[in-house]
């Protein structure tokens, strides 16, 4: 009898070839490390929610990590693998239209500019 190889393994007694182990994809960690009597066991990595962000990336061994984002602080506008991104903030010649919240990014908007001669129909607030 002979050992399997680092890269196999054999569950079963008296036969006659190790099986080639499971290698986990660049989206997957694995959970339970390959022996010689059973397989690696690999899982799907987190993906971060909308309005969550990647606190923790993860490794061969440890799944993501997401933490939620901060209302008017920072988000995230998909689902995906990205750390929370900081809002928009508007210019002093900009108005907010849209508030932010920790899956939008805030909207702002151009003010008006009147010529000499006329006056600002609208007030400028969100």
């Amino acid at each position: 009898c002979g050992p399997c190889s680092s890269a196999s393994f054999q569950a079963d007694s008296n036969t006659f070839a190790c099986v080639g182990a499971t290698n986990c994809t660049v989206w997957q960690y694995q959970t339970l490390a390959l022996t010689a009597t059973a397989d690696r066991v690999c899982a799907n990595t987190t993906i971060c929610a909308s309005g969550e962000g990647e606190s923790i990336a993860p490794t061969a061994t440890t799944n993501r990590q997401c933490t939620a984002c901060v209302s008017g602080v920072n988000f995230t506008a998909t689902a995906g693998t990205a750390a929370c991104a900081p809002v928009r903030v508007c210019t002093s010649i900009e108005y907010q239209t849209t508030a932010p919240s920790p899956s939008l990014n805030r909207v702002c908007t151009s003010l008006t500019n009147c010529s000499a001669g006329s006056y600002i129909t609208t007030n400028h607030t969100a």
